[in-house]
């Protein structure tokens, strides 16, 4: 293959980006706790409120996680050229699960927050607030057409395999 040692060398590069992402992405959860921001919003709050947000604040990093997760896999096979195998179109697939799970998980969190945040106000304060935003599509729309290249993948993969048992 022309462009293997591309292939490789880029791998190599997103494999390390893709650890470092995976490795910052639970300091990221405690700044966001930590900031003042979050302080303000806590304010007024009960422990169980609170708990729950913070909850509610670990699910769409926790999937994220679990994206840089299978890029670090994803990255390991193409750097050791594995490319048409089965193995990397399962990743391929659950990078564009995870994606599509945080765009999910965005869209649900926002009425649940808002709820959790106003339900210490009197009867007519209280509020949901319901929002679609250009990043929750953006993950929508990439998650799925990454699932949808991981399934091309494995068909390819699948092809691939029966070439090489005939060579």
């Amino acid at each position: 293959m022309p462009h293997t040692k591309n292939l490789q060398k880029w791998s190599h590069v997103l494999l390390v980006a893709s650890y470092a992402c995976l490795a910052c992405a639970p300091l990221s959860v405690l700044a966001a706790v930590q900031s003042d921001e979050a302080t303000q919003l806590f304010a007024g709050l009960g422990r169980a409120q609170i708990a729950v947000l913070c909850l509610l604040w670990l699910f769409k990093p926790l999937v994220l996680m679990g994206a840089f997760w299978q890029m670090t896999r994803l990255f390991s096979h193409f750097k050791s050229g594995e490319v048409l195998t089965e193995a990397a179109a399962i990743c391929i697939k659950r990078i564009g699960q995870c994606l599509l799970g945080a765009a999910v998980i965005s869209f649900v969190t926002v009425p649940l927050q808002s709820l959790l945040i106003s339900l210490n106000k009197a009867a007519g304060a209280r509020s949901v607030s319901v929002a679609i935003s250009s990043d929750m599509i953006l993950f929508a729309m990439a998650g799925g057409l990454i699932i949808v290249i991981g399934w091309a993948m494995r068909e390819a993969a699948s092809v691939a395999q029966e070439n090489r048992a005939f060579v």
